[in-house]
């Protein structure tokens, strides 16, 4: 079975999007190659160094999908984020066809610079958070577009990720800047200049599971 380097594992509740709240088993990948304007801020710094060979990093894709069944039981939620988790694109899609197997729903977290060139209903839930423009984008079609409203993001930006994007759902979120400080203001702005442009389709969202106090 393909061994997956992993930076950690553990049940809590999502935050964001169309899960908000909902109890899910969090599996993150070791490794982001994605050079994001917001990396020096990133909330999961310690899943960005690429894996290393030690052994007791790695688990199996049976040893992941048996931890996540035992969390949140058969018909629960397994999320799996990074890192980059399509970094390992072979890996990535061994867990989502063993989970499906094993009777689990299934959301993936990504920058959506890898495209994972599977069929629609085979990938599960896909929420692509990007970190750049439109057009550097690889992966433009899902669930749902978090967009993070850190400082570099302008309307024109949002505007054109909705235009040239194609995902059911689409969301802006305020970012965590450090010092008790979250990006609130250009979340809001952000949300009314794009209705006042003709994008009503914009929802706000937050990272309630911080505020809760959640992992």
């Amino acid at each position: 079975m393909e061994m997956i380097y992993i930076n950690e594992m553990f049940r809590s509740h999502q935050g964001t999007g169309r899960c908000a709240g909902q109890l899910q088993f969090f599996v993150r990948f070791q490794g982001c190659s994605v050079k994001c304007p917001i990396r020096h801020i990133c909330d999961e710094p310690q899943s960005l160094p690429e894996p290393h060979t030690r052994t007791q990093d790695a688990f199996s894709v049976d040893q992941i999908v048996q931890e996540a069944i035992k969390s949140v039981g058969t018909g629960g939620w397994i999320h799996i984020t990074g890192g980059e988790p399509l970094q390992n694109l072979s890996g990535w899609k061994t867990l989502v066809r063993e989970s499906f197997k094993a009777g689990l729903r299934v959301q993936t977290q990504t920058s959506g610079l890898i495209d994972h060139c599977l069929p629609i209903g085979r990938s599960g839930m896909i929420t692509v958070s990007p970190k750049t423009t439109v057009d550097k984008l690889k992966l433009k079609t899902g669930s749902e577009l978090v967009l993070v409203a850190a400082p570099w993001v302008s309307t024109n930006i949002a505007r054109n990720l909705f235009l040239g994007t194609t995902f059911s759902e689409y969301y802006i979120a305020p970012v965590f800047l450090g010092n008790n400080e979250w990006s609130n203001k250009i979340a809001l702005d952000l949300i009314n200049d794009l209705f006042e442009e003709g994008q009503p389709e914009w929802k706000l969202t937050h990272q309630i599971h911080k505020i809760f106090g959640a992992k």
